[in-house]
């Protein structure tokens, strides 16, 4: 049977750091959710260049997967932020997938930066690596590229949305946006400041296209 086939091929090479990069992402044919946490253990340790199928694998059960999801993308150790091969593309696609919302995302590094003000430098790493996968995640929605899983559900945030949570002030003493919280935790002059300053130019750009779009709908 073809899934007896894709498990064998499975286990022969679990645990390896290379392997057919995709062959995890097809779990869902031949086990249940149990096969979770060996994925989420062989990560640890698999190449960066084989990631894009563990990911998938598991954010291909579904919503269940979306706390798993949200862990990987901010864990240093999967590498997320990795565009040389395409990580964080794989990563943005397994949003889909499992529906993880910018939105939770957003919140999640705002709470991580609140909580760690003042830390040691592996803390500081660790937040400048959850805003360098943030970053690299929204530059791919920003893309607008169309994406090969057409199974998978669209992200379908509005930008205007997300410019909010990430640049407005909550009110007019204190800049808690996150450019604001970054300047906080991280110095006025970390270069996370100024890709965030231009991420904001850049959603400031998409924002207008979402208005010439909706306004163009509107016509009769």
């Amino acid at each position: 049977m073809p899934g007896d086939i894709l498990h064998d091929e499975l286990e022969r090479v679990y645990g390896q750091p290379l392997f057919p990069e995709f062959l995890p992402a097809l779990c869902f044919k031949f086990t249940d959710a149990r096969m979770i946490p060996r994925l989420m253990e062989w990560g640890e340790q698999a190449s960066t260049d084989c990631n894009a199928g563990l990911i998938l694998g598991i954010a291909a059960f579904g919503r269940s997967q979306q706390a798993q999801i949200r862990r990987i993308l901010m864990e240093p150790k999967w590498e997320m932020d990795a565009t040389g091969t395409g990580s964080h593309w794989w990563g943005y696609m397994s949003m889909q997938m499992s529906e993880v919302t910018f939105s939770q995302l957003i919140s999640d590094m705002k709470d991580t930066l609140d909580l760690h003000k003042g830390e040691t430098l592996e803390v500081e790493a660790l937040i400048v690596h959850g805003l360098q996968v943030l970053h690299d995640l929204m530059e791919v929605k920003l893309s607008g590229d169309l994406h090969p899983l057409r199974f998978a559900a669209t992200n379908n945030e509005q930008f205007s949305d997300l410019y909010a949570q990430l640049f407005q002030w909550s009110n007019e003493y204190e800049d808690d946006s996150m450019i604001g919280r970054i300047q906080h935790v991280l110095g006025y002059d970390h270069p996370m400041v100024n890709q965030y300053i231009l991420l904001r130019t850049r959603m400031e750009m998409a924002i207008r296209r979402e208005m010439e779009l909706e306004a163009v709908q509107l016509q009769p």
